[in-house]
């Protein structure tokens, strides 16, 4: 028997049954610029005003137009956005597609990726694996909160979509990981 090695992803707490506007401000406590991701379909929703209300003043920016597969361009333009604003942490509130988006947006801003081109050659293939999260982490990173079961709160690779092309491909790093996820039982019923 050879030897294996596991390593856990790098999240730090999963709140069970907890209420957005109560646990959420707890997690961005140590936050200064934070965006706030979801789709329109939930942007004028009672678990997006909650979101907000609760991040108050720390509120960078609102980037709302995540699309289904988060397509590059999404992608792109909500890592534009966190550059612009400077934004050292994530709020992503939705489905599987708003937490893929935010976690390959997250990578391309701590890689300069700012281009369709680069960030598919980023993609890295199927059995890859994480690797190791030693050391510092990038900014911004994660706090997730699921509308939906797509278990992409619990995971250090997303997916993204070429658009054009009709290629989906696949991010992954340890950092990608929501630091946290807040698993709210009322952002299901949205």
């Amino acid at each position: 028997m050879g030897a294996h090695l596991h390593q856990w992803p790098a999240q730090g707490r999963v709140h069970h049954g907890a209420a957005v506007a109560e646990t959420l401000p707890r997690e961005i406590g140590d936050a200064a610029r934070v965006v706030l991701v979801t789709t329109r379909s939930l942007a004028s929703g009672a678990l997006v005003k909650a979101a907000t209300a609760a991040i108050g003043e720390r509120l960078a920016g609102v980037f709302s137009t995540m699309r289904a597969h988060s397509p590059v361009e999404d992608v792109l333009a909500l890592a534009a956005m966190l550059r612009e604003q400077e934004a050292d942490l994530v709020v992503a509130l939705g489905g599987g597609s708003v937490i893929d988006g935010s976690k390959v947006a997250c990578l391309a801003t701590w890689r300069g990726i700012a281009d369709a081109g680069s960030l598919i050659a980023a993609a890295t293939s199927r059995g890859a694996s994480p690797g190791g999260w030693d050391g510092a982490p990038p900014a911004p990173r994660i706090v997730a909160v699921p509308t939906t079961l797509s278990a992409a709160e619990f995971a250090p690779h997303a997916g993204y979509t070429d658009v054009a092309e009709g290629r989906k491909y696949r991010a992954l790093d340890p950092w990608m990981v929501p630091r946290a996820v807040i698993l709210d039982p009322a952002a299901t019923l949205e």
